[in-house]
Order: C-alpha cells, then structure tokens, then sequence
C-alpha cells in the first residue's frame, strides 16, 4: 500500500488507546479508504476539530426555531395577548440575522473553543460600556 506523504515534517505524536476490536474496525475502515491506519486516524482526528458547514446551519436553524418558540410562549404566558403582525416579523428578523452567532455560541462551548475576540471589537465594546 503506498504511503501518502504530507510534504510538512510531522514530528508531534497523539496515541490512543483503543480495544483489539477497535482496533480491527479501525485498520479495516483505513484499508477501505486505501490509508494507513496512521492516515486515517490523523485525517479524522483534525476533522473533528472542524464542524461540518451541514450541521452548523442545521445548529442554526434548530436555534433560531428554539428562539422563536420560547419567545413566542413566554409572551403567551405573560399575557394571553395575539402578537402582531409587525411584532413576529421583528422576532424573525432578529433572530434570523443572529441564528449563526448563537449557533457558533453553542458550539465553541460543546467544544471547549476558547471564543476569538478581536481587538478592535472589544476596546469598542469597553467604550460603549463606560458611556452607560
């Protein structure tokens, strides 16, 4: 079976341990794939550190759908009252145009992704909040 070689010096090492069946599924998947099991395991390994675009926007949708229904249940229980027209469409505007931060909210947390701030937001951030 031909090695593929990454043209970077892959010097760092992850070992895990795994059961004989494990490990007998493991090479049998690899062998499939044409890989080595170090291959496999390493190209599956850094997958998992990225999240598919599918089930990102699935995340979305699903919270947005969350969002939504709470927000729309809460104002029932408040007070029985129908909500406008004008009322819905906002809450859908506004949750559509924040479904995909929530979503990457939710999904750095699962992780245990540290959230990325960038600089130029936070110092504005900190300026909007010494104002209030």
């Amino acid at each position: 079976m031909p090695k593929h070689r990454n043209p970077r010096s892959l010097t760092a090492c992850a070992n895990v341990k795994v059961t004989a069946d494990e490990l007998k599924a493991i090479r049998a998947r690899a062998l499939s794939e044409g890989l080595t099991v170090s291959e496999w395991g390493r190209l599956k390994l850094l997958a998992a550190l990225h999240v598919d675009p599918v089930v990102r926007t699935m995340m979305a949708e699903f919270l947005a759908m969350r969002r939504i229904v709470l927000a729309l249940c809460t104002e029932l229980r408040r007070g029985g009252k129908e909500l406008s027209q004008a009322a819905i469409d906002s809450l859908v505007s506004d949750t559509d145009y924040r479904k995909y931060a929530m979503a990457d909210k939710r999904i750095r947390e699962t992780l245990n992704i540290p959230q990325e701030v960038d600089p130029k937001l936070a110092a504005d951030q900190k300026g909007t909040q010494r104002q209030v």
